[in-house]
């Protein structure tokens, strides 16, 4: 397990993943996605042959607009 100091977004390409935190665990196939936020301890496991993709980000991407709220989460 570990954790990111940014967001992290997975996208499944094809096959299946299981996606743990400390909370809750989650089964994704292709198609599907999950959000992850900053400093959530998570694992992600393949299951079989399998592909996805792993985007990791810093908070303040989601700030769109001059004055947005999310501008203080970075």
């Amino acid at each position: 397990m570990h954790w990111d100091e940014d967001l992290e977004f997975i996208y499944v390409l094809n096959g299946t993943i299981d996606v743990r935190t400390l909370d809750n665990a989650i089964r994704l196939q292709a198609g599907e996605a999950i959000f992850i936020n900053k400093n959530v301890v998570h694992m992600v496991s393949r299951l079989g042959d399998c592909y996805y993709n792993s985007f990791i980000f810093p908070a303040c991407f989601l700030e769109f607009y001059p004055g947005c709220p999310s501008k203080n989460l970075c």
